[in-house]
């Protein structure tokens, strides 16, 4: 059942840890993104790979705190931002700036683009509700309104932990379907950091 938590409801005090551990990896988001955006439109091109599959990836950017966080540490200052904003842009108003955003970088059909890249956006997030408990039971509600409204907060009480056989069975389906699509397309997840990279792993597909 779908539930909808109060975000007065308090945080454990090691918030910061319970983050870390019910998180889904951005590599495994990667491994169903760039699938989906082949699969959603006719001939896709590389440009519009990049833009479906990073919009899969957008929500975690709010986890850039744990770099300011480690940067501060190393000059002797102390600060929380991964444990207080962590999760703060998995939400609908995020998700349709990132969705204007890709339409705005699109080169043709913006429309349907930003429609898959809200859809990779919300993907995304339903992997997190679905597929991301920690190993202590803690569940982290996606607070689907924020920043407009702070008291709709998503969480299901059937939620999976992250080691659980449906996320490792949803890996090894989607590791097969990207092994799949780099034999027979020749493109790789990879496009997205260098082309260099993406024929190298390529290549090693197809040996």
């Amino acid at each position: 059942m779908l539930s909808l938590r109060s975000k007065t409801q308090s945080k454990p005090l090691l918030g910061a840890l319970y983050v870390k551990e019910s998180k889904i990896s951005p590599v495994a988001h990667l491994l169903i993104s760039w699938p989906v955006s082949y699969a959603l439109f006719k001939d896709t091109t590389k440009r519009e790979r990049i833009i479906l599959s990073v919009s899969g990836l957008s929500p975690d950017i709010d986890g850039f705190g744990l770099v300011v966080d480690f940067s501060t540490k190393i000059l002797g200052v102390s600060t929380n931002y991964w444990s207080h904003f962590h999760h703060n842009l998995h939400s609908l108003p995020f998700g349709i700036f990132v969705a204007v955003i890709s339409m705005f970088f699109a080169k043709g059909r913006r429309v349907l683009i930003g429609c898959g890249s809200l859809l990779l956006f919300h993907i995304h997030l339903l992997c997190d509700l679905v597929g991301s408990k920690g190993s202590n039971g803690y569940q982290w509600p996606i607070p689907y309104l924020s920043p407009l409204h702070s008291g709709v907060n998503l969480s299901v009480s059937w939620q999976w932990e992250l080691n659980a056989w449906q996320n490792i069975l949803i890996a090894f389906i989607f590791s097969a379907i990207n092994y799949s699509l780099i034999k027979i397309k020749r493109e790789s997840p990879f496009e997205l950091v260098s082309s260099r990279i993406n024929n190298v792993v390529v290549s090693l597909v197809k040996r």
